[in-house]
């Protein structure tokens, strides 16, 4: 029988320390903004149930991950929230954007022809029977 034609997985070359590091930290910024995310959605009356579900799972998942998977120690990990942590202002505005992509602060205009849209949203409910008022 001759040799198999697939790829040697094995012999893929190696990461280095500092690169499972470097992913390890971002683990760590992700759950930092993804709970500092929470707090911030809620402060500005953008709160959505499923939205706050979805970034607790998520930050369950960073810690979880980088426990079982990077099997790193909580003294590392402590180390790692104080580096994302250190440049306060810079973090705020990450928590911000970050939320910004999760729930918008301004609803966004989907269309550049905002009458027309309106239009057919109106036209939508009057055939419906909504919106009619009775003569």
């Amino acid at each position: 029988m001759g040799k198999k034609n697939r790829p040697n997985w094995g012999k893929a070359p190696r990461s280095s320390k500092k690169t499972l590091e470097n992913v390890a930290l971002n683990f760590i910024k992700y759950m930092e903004l993804a709970k500092a995310a929470r707090g911030y959605l809620k402060a500005t009356n953008r709160f959505k149930p499923k939205v706050d579900f979805m970034l607790q799972v998520e930050a369950d998942f960073c810690l979880t991950s980088l426990e079982s998977l990077f099997r790193v120690s909580k003294a590392f990990v402590i180390d790692g929230q104080k580096l994302v942590l250190a440049d306060v202002e810079q973090f705020k505005e990450e928590v911000k954007r970050f939320s910004d992509g999760c729930i918008p602060e301004r609803p966004l205009i989907v269309t550049g022809n905002l009458e027309q849209e309106m239009t057919k949203i109106i036209g939508n409910k009057e055939a419906f029977g909504k919106g009619v008022k009775p003569k």
